[in-house]
């Protein structure tokens, strides 16, 4: 007790902490031997081995310095009390090293820029992001992605990522399936609106996979995709069929803006068309993309784009439905990208193996297969 005393608060606090660091690792170790001897148990039907009341909490008494001044029947609550003190130092410490990463990460991306006032972050997984949910409001997610083939309802590619957007998901998945199945070309490939891009369609081209997407159709009546590009003519005819041509193109004539300054000034509807201070609508065209955009938008208006897009309720959602009320998979058991990914594709392992079992069990077709093998080694 006088060494306790002549220590000051700081000397006191790391002599603490020391006990405390101590107590957590003999604590996390007896737990983690404590579940392996019950694994052994639950997985080997052989195993006689019984756990045993483990003896690390005396071991400890004896072992840590500030025991001495503590009273016997005080002492099992100090071991607590030293085992939670490590373990919110440790959160402490990850929440500085996650800032740290954090704000370097910002430099990185933004130089010097100060980062804003109401910029989230979250301390306890940095890799996840701040999205908003159908149901559940504003959650922090991750966004997962998987390709489901339509006649066996198998996944066949998986992504999971920190970003909100659709848009961005879709070339990694692709890139997964092929990695796993080999070449996608010559599918036909169903997406939401989500999926709409130009640079989503243009690797579906180069990849030769046939690719219906929803596209999105903004609420406003004088939205760009409101006025009619006609490609003969090179012009725009806006919602109140005047006509706009070409105002200005960049050197390359990848972009172009179109406008009409005497329609828009006798317009009685310039005000909700455009926000410009002169009263004049423009409308930006960059050719490769918006060409991209639109034949993909007719695409998907034709007959075979109306019965393929059906699908694309009655396949993939059924299964997400599957992993939510049948495995209960409702939020993520891991934190940090890598095992996101890991766990979300073992659930989807798990899905595919659901459904080969389905079909096993209905199908004599499918079970002769199965069992093929092995009637050739009885013949053998």
């Amino acid at each position: 007790m006088d060494d306790f005393e002549d220590m000051t608060d700081d000397e006191f606090e790391e002599f603490a902490m020391k006990d405390a660091e101590i107590t957590r690792a003999e604590l996390r170790k007896s737990h983690k031997q404590d579940l392996a001897k019950r694994q052994e148990q639950i997985f080997n039907i052989d195993s006689k081995e019984s756990v045993k009341d483990d003896m690390v909490t005396d071991t400890l008494k004896d072992e840590l310095a500030i025991m001495s001044s503590i009273e016997p029947e005080n002492q099992d609550k100090a071991i607590e009390m030293l085992n939670d003190a490590a373990f919110i130092n440790g959160r402490v410490d990850r929440m500085i090293d996650a800032k740290t990463l954090l704000e370097n990460k910002w430099k990185e991306d933004h130089g010097d820029k100060k980062i804003p006032d109401k910029r989230q972050i979250n301390f306890t997984d940095p890799d996840s992001a701040i999205m908003q949910t159908k149901h559940y409001g504003v959650q922090q997610c991750y966004n997962h992605f998987a390709i489901v083939d339509s006649k066996a309802n198998i996944i066949i590619g998986t992504h999971t990522s920190s970003s909100s957007s659709d848009q961005l998901g879709l070339i990694p998945t692709i890139e997964n399936a092929e990695r796993i199945f080999g070449s996608l070309d010559g599918i036909k490939l169903v997406g939401d609106a989500g999926f709409f891009s130009a640079s989503n369609i243009l690797h579906c081209i180069e990849k030769d996979i046939d690719f219906y997407a929803s596209y999105p159709e903004a609420k406003s009546q004088y939205a760009k995709d409101k006025f009619v590009y006609d490609r003969q003519k090179d012009v725009y005819i806006c919602p109140k069929g005047n006509i706009l041509s070409v105002e200005s193109q960049t050197k390359d004539l990848e972009k172009s803006k179109y406008s009409n300054e005497d329609a828009c000034c006798s317009c009685p509807h310039s005000k909700d068309c455009t926000k410009a201070k002169d009263g004049i609508r423009r409308i930006e065209r960059h050719m490769a993309d918006d060409m991209l955009r639109e034949d993909a938008k007719e695409k998907a208006q034709s007959e075979i784009g109306k019965e393929v897009l059906k699908q694309r309720k009655s396949v993939p959602e059924p299964v997400f439905g599957n992993m939510k009320t049948q495995d209960r998979f409702t939020q993520m058991h891991f934190r940090g990208m890598d095992k996101v990914s890991a766990e979300f594709d073992l659930r989807c392992a798990f899905q595919n193996i659901r459904k080969l079992f389905k079909v096993y069990m209905n199908s004599s077709s499918f079970q002769e297969f199965v069992h093929r093998g092995e009637i050739f080694q009885a013949l053998a």
